[in-house]
């Protein structure tokens, strides 16, 4: 046909244009030949080995992760100095409860997701300073609590507004992909005056509550609520550190069973914490068994078993309580 006349005019190019370019025609397209079949026998050696590397790939897919991606645009326009947090209302990412429940069947740390999720959207509904700090809702009071249509609407980044110990006004960006770790007050009474965390996802609802509620109320106008879905982290007793000591503090994940992830409001975030892995004390998957979407994705199924507190960040908030 038209396309093996053009071939051949390829190959006529090749020639020196003499009287013998067929002969010289022919030995091109023996060696195109040639090449072909040692490409196609390279390319079934090469099968083998992809093939081995799947099960990582599937593995780095399974579950439905609560964060972003890189390549999901959700622009923020530039944060108010008088805001002290910033967090999009977009609803171009939502999830809903049911098919995060069941993409991440048998992760640990979305056992209690639903439940641990009413219960603080009930605290943010009825009002925090209505109930006393110790109060444990119950099941009675999760019924209560409506989200709309059973959605979350996730979100890429968010902003917090601090100051700085000389008294200026600076912005950290918290994003759980690349910049996860955060610090709260801790309370009155605690060995450390600060709680240190890492958010695994960031999302907003439309919740309410129906029926009847401590207050006496009966809302039904869905109202916006910001969470922040953490994973906790504890403070080891074991090794002393903050300025007395000269130490770095160092701190350990959370175990499964003393409420290793929880719920908060952005409202409690003092800024971004500086947390740096303990590399000498190696990996576990002791606080974590398995894999789990409450892990980053370059973490596998391991983690590092602790972290030091940057100082930094420390010293700062240290001179402003002094202040």
């Amino acid at each position: 046909g038209e396309f093996e006349h053009r071939r051949v005019k390829q190959f006529y190019r090749r020639t020196n244009k003499n009287g013998t370019f067929g002969r010289q025609i022919a030995l091109e397209v023996r060696r195109a030949n040639i090449i072909n079949k040692i490409g196609q026998s390279q390319h079934e050696a090469v099968k083998p080995c992809r093939q081995k590397r799947k099960p990582k790939k599937a593995r780095a897919s399974r579950g439905r992760r609560l964060h972003l991606r890189f390549d999901d645009s959700q622009p923020l326009p530039p944060t108010q100095p008088d805001q002290h947090y910033h967090i999009s209302n977009d609803k171009r990412y939502p999830i809903k409860l049911d098919d995060f429940h069941f993409e991440n069947e048998g992760d640990p740390a979305c056992e209690n997701f639903t439940w641990d999720l009413k219960a603080h959207l009930f605290r943010c509904l009825s009002g925090s300073e209505a109930l006393p700090p110790e109060y444990v809702p119950t099941d009675d009071d999760l019924f209560t609590v409506r989200i709309e249509n059973n959605k979350l609407y996730r979100h890429k980044v968010l902003r917090v507004n601090y100051t700085t110990y000389n008294m200026r006004r600076d912005q950290d960006s918290i994003n759980p992909r690349t910049h996860p770790d955060i610090m709260m007050l801790a309370p009155e009474g605690a060995a450390h005056p600060y709680l240190y965390a890492r958010v695994i996802g960031i999302f907003h609802v439309e919740a309410y509550l129906t029926g009847d509620s401590p207050d006496g109320a009966d809302d039904t106008d869905p109202e916006v609520v910001h969470v922040l879905w953490v994973r906790w982290f504890d403070l080891d007793p074991r090794t002393p550190g903050g300025f007395k000591a000269r130490r770095l503090p160092r701190l350990k994940w959370a175990a499964l069973d003393d409420d290793a992830f929880g719920f908060i409001s952005p409202d409690q975030v003092l800024r971004a914490a500086n947390l740096m892995p303990a590399f000498a004390h190696g990996q576990s998957d002791s606080a974590l068994p398995g894999y789990s979407v409450a892990r980053r994705e370059d973490e596998e199924d391991l983690d590092w078993i602790y972290h030091y507190v940057g100082m930094l960040v420390l010293l700062t908030l240290f001179r402003l309580s002094q202040d």
